[in-house]
């Protein structure tokens, strides 16, 4: 077995949507039933790649794809597929700021099981996990654009700041696996580590939320029934997941291979494809050290 962990960055908001309304959000996003945390399940994920995989041009033959995925509904039962393909959990939070127009923030709690999730793989998380107190903050650059007077402001929070050695190691090793060359050192200045109850308090408050309306074909006017309210996790958002090979019948490097590829170029995730939703960069890595 091998593994990498994919980073998924967000360029438009992300609508990975459960299919049911909660309270007035009539289409909410996918979300983790302990923590409340957004997500992307991992059986969009695997849609996607197997939707791209067709359109890898001597990549990916049909033999290949029904052994990385498994074939198709009639005959399922002749074998599983041999890439898994873990839900992508919230590592960044963008969030609007007074200052600096907005955070990409983080919590002690995402990055220790950002750190477990990578040791249970195998792989190297040399990602440090800062303690950081309830109305506090910690900056990951010396000089961030976010804070003001050693407060930052964050929708309707304000903390106060500060950073220390741990946070700007994180804010380091997280810029060097998941920023291109020329784009870190605006990352790091960006980047903040909340305590895990305002991180959370955020994950429900500061998501994209829109009003949207069918129209009657020959008035232009509203359709009965045609309003509703769609939930996204906003673009510049960091997800990650775990994707495996488990290679039975393959062979190994050939699954190997065909992950590279399919985290090549802008890949699409979730709904509303036709509006320029859910356009993500995908990068792998085998570990953060």
């Amino acid at each position: 077995m091998k593994a990498q962990m994919a980073y998924i960055q967000a360029l438009s908001p992300i609508h990975a949507g459960t299919g049911q309304a909660v309270s007035v959000i009539d289409l909410p996003i996918s979300r983790e039933k302990t923590t409340g945390w957004p997500n992307v399940p991992g059986s969009s994920i695997k849609g996607v790649m197997r939707d791209r995989c067709r359109g890898l041009n001597g990549e990916c033959s049909e033999g290949l794809l029904d052994l990385a995925f498994g074939p198709d509904t009639e005959h399922s039962s002749d074998n599983a597929g041999e890439i898994i393909f873990g839900d992508a959990q919230l590592l960044l939070l963008p969030v609007r700021s007074f200052f600096g127009a907005f955070a990409r923030a983080t919590c002690p709690l995402a990055l220790r099981r950002l750190r477990r999730d990578h040791k249970a793989l195998g792989l190297a998380c040399e990602v440090p996990t800062p303690a950081v107190a309830a109305g506090e903050c910690l900056l990951g650059a010396e000089g961030s654009v976010l804070a003001h007077d050693g407060r930052v402001y964050l929708e309707d929070l304000d903390f106060g700041a500060d950073s220390n050695p741990e946070s700007l190691a994180v804010a380091e090793k997280l810029a060097t696996a998941l920023a291109p060359e020329g784009q870190r050192e605006d990352f790091m200045k960006r980047l903040l580590i909340l305590d895990d109850d305002s991180f959370t308090y955020l994950t429900e408050t500061a998501v994209a939320v829109a009003a949207r309306i069918r129209l009657k074909e020959d008035t232009k006017t509203v359709d009965q029934g045609g309003l509703w309210y769609e939930e996204s996790l906003p673009s510049e958002a960091v997800l990650y997941s775990p994707w495996i090979v488990t290679p039975r019948k393959a062979e190994e490097d050939k699954l190997i291979n065909l992950l590279g590829c399919l985290a090549q170029g802008i890949v699409q995730i979730g709904g509303n494809a036709t509006v320029g939703r859910g356009l993500c960069r995908i990068a792998l890595s085998g570990g953060v050290a």
